[in-house]
């Protein structure tokens, strides 16, 4: 059709955007010198493809401006509107790409959990088999040592029991020695004189 479509459609669009009613006719359609299109028909069927213009449809000459048309106008033209669509192309293409790089992490990730967790699984039972005999063992322990708690002192209070009997035997015994040296009168110098 033509090279420069580009330009044509952002100097035509121009052109019906500041007209009156918003309207031109195929033939007012002009090329970047002022000049009259060649093709008139196909470029405002280009147009109407494009959803920048709606042509009338009774004889098909008139060609007025959709509100598409006047927005992208509005918003800076159709160079403008070609680079923010390549704008919005190039961030959906960062998009797919941020995502199938997440997906590979993700399934990286899978692919960890997935060992992790079969690793888990290997050692979770020796583990739990190792702190129940650990739970067993402290708990025999505890109560070993409440039973050896209680022995030791049963035997201190037995040893305690048995030193008081002990000293009060010892002060019977030096008790009776005591009485019986006071009732015994033989002494030494008497046992000499009686012979």
């Amino acid at each position: 059709m033509y090279d420069n479509i580009d330009e044509l459609i952002e100097i035509n669009l121009a052109l019906l955007a500041k007209s009156k009613s918003h309207s031109l006719w195929k033939y007012d359609f002009v090329d970047k010198d002022g000049n009259s299109l060649d093709d008139e028909d196909r470029f405002a069927e280009y147009l109407e493809q494009k959803g920048l213009i709606s042509v009338e449809p009774s004889s098909r000459q008139r060609c007025d401006l959709t509100e598409n048309g006047y927005e992208i106008f509005k918003n800076g033209g159709w160079f403008e509107f070609l680079r923010i669509k390549d704008l919005f192309a190039e961030k959906e293409r960062l998009e797919n790409k941020r995502k199938e790089i997440t997906d590979r992490l993700d399934a990286a990730k899978l692919t960890n959990e997935y060992k992790l967790s079969k690793w888990k699984v290997k050692t979770f039972w020796p583990v739990f088999v190792f702190s129940i005999i650990g739970f067993i063992s402290g708990i025999y322990n505890f109560i070993d040592n409440r039973k050896t708690a209680k022995h030791i002192e049963s035997q201190e209070l037995t040893n305690q029991q048995m030193e008081s009997e002990l000293s009060k035997l010892r002060t019977l015994v030096l008790d009776q020695k005591s009485l019986d040296s006071l009732h015994n009168s033989k002494t030494r110098v008497d046992s000499l004189k009686t012979k």
